[in-house]
């Protein structure tokens, strides 16, 4: 026969079960050590602000543009008998570009030479029948009236050597114009006429144009504030009776494809008002161009010294953070410690950034690791040094007087 067991003895006998599962995992949780271990401070990378004197700039957009642009026509009618560039060439002043058919300019030459020729003999006919004259008049042999003839047909050949001489000097010129120069030394556009066509028939033709571009124009708009600090700084020349660019202020000069600023020139002109609808000034450098690496009309970021911030604290722009209230960085005090330090940023050196307010010098920052960094926290940092920009932002006295000097001779 099958024997049933009551609910309430099987849920009795549940509860005793558990009850003494637990007793048992109690007992062995009781009887176990706490072995656990805090893990150690997270590692940093520190170093110390670079302390050196750095340059202020003010920085700019500009376009640059060709110092001297000549149109080459021709001047007299004729066909093209030869071309004697190619497009797109470098030229000297005084190069030949293109050559006119000569042989009607010679020949007028020679008409005119030949005229001349006549009316010189016209006028010795002339000058003796007057001296001829002359001597009877002192006889009574003629009358006044006809030593004054005579001196009117004097004077009227003489004008008619004049005449033929100018003629003449016109007809060289003509031939002259026959061979048409470069100007100007530059860099030559596409020809705008095949040899053979004829040009200069009823106005001049323009042929081609030759922009000079070394150096090279570098045009920019300056705001007032700036125009003010530059009007401040040229005083002096102004009291002495020079002119502002006398100052040589020196500008640099890169273009979308380069990294830094290459190219040093000088301040060549500022305009003499300012814009009242932008609230900015003209200016304009003047920048030397040997290698043609800058062609007029490429855009071009500028930049013109302002200051020289002495001892200024320099760190990587990477250990720079910004937040809701502001920049700032990480510091890690003498009890490793980190602590958020508030900071005002100047201009930018390479890969560093100039702190203006903020830290001082042997100031610990954490340049590696941020992310490990907490306020607060205890940190164990590793100390490694910054290097400072190279020097090439800042060039020697006599290669930036060198690159501001235009040159005596342009070579394109």
């Amino acid at each position: 026969m099958k024997t049933t067991i009551p609910n309430t003895h099987r849920s009795g006998l549940t509860a005793l079960v558990i009850a003494t599962g637990m007793t048992m995992v109690f007992a062995a949780g009781c009887g176990t050590k706490n072995t656990f271990v805090p893990p150690p401070p997270p590692k940093v990378t520190v170093a110390e602000p670079v302390v050196r004197n750095v340059t202020a700039y003010n920085n700019f957009t500009g376009k640059t543009a060709a110092v001297a642009s000549v149109e080459i026509r021709a001047r007299v009618q004729g066909w093209i008998e030869k071309r004697h560039f190619h497009d797109g060439q470098l030229v000297h002043k005084g190069d030949l570009l293109f050559t006119i058919d000569r042989r009607p300019y010679e020949a007028e030459v020679q008409q005119a030479q030949a005229d001349l020729l006549t009316a010189k003999t016209a006028l010795a006919f002339a000058e003796n029948d007057l001296a001829r004259r002359e001597k009877a008049y002192k006889e009574q042999a003629i009358s006044e009236l006809d030593l004054l003839r005579s001196r009117a047909e004097r004077d009227k050949a003489a004008a008619g050597v004049a005449a033929a001489e100018a003629r003449l000097e016109r007809a060289r010129i003509n031939l002259d114009y026959c061979e048409i120069r470069s100007p100007i030394t530059g860099k030559t556009s596409r020809r705008l006429v095949d040899v053979g066509n004829l040009v200069g028939a009823g106005e001049p033709t323009l042929l081609t144009t030759v922009v000079q571009i070394n150096p090279i124009y570098a045009y920019f708009n300056v705001s007032e504030r700036d125009v003010a600090r530059y009007l401040k700084r040229s005083s002096p020349l102004r009291k002495e009776g020079k002119r502002e660019i006398d100052a040589k202020i020196p500008v640099e000069l890169g273009i979308a494809t380069e990294k830094g600023y290459p190219h040093r020139g000088a301040l060549d002109y500022v305009d003499n008002q300012v814009d009242p609808e932008t609230g900015t000034m003209q200016a304009r450098a003047l920048i030397p161009n040997p290698d043609i690496l800058l062609l007029p009309g490429m855009f071009s970021r500028i930049r013109i010294p302002s200051e020289i911030l002495e001892n200024a604290l320099l760190v990587p722009e990477v250990a720079t953070a910004q937040d809701q209230q502001g920049r700032y960085v990480l510091v890690v005090n003498d009890k490793n410690i980190v602590e958020r330090r508030g900071i005002e940023v100047g201009p930018k050196e390479g890969e560093l950034l100039v702190i203006l307010k903020g830290l001082k010098p042997g100031d610990r920052v954490v340049v590696n690791g941020l992310v490990n960094a907490r306020p607060g926290a205890e940190v164990s940092p590793e100390t490694t040094t910054v290097q400072p920009p190279a020097a090439k932002n800042e060039p020697a006295d006599a290669e930036h007087e060198k690159a501001t000097a235009p040159p005596a001779e342009p070579a394109g």
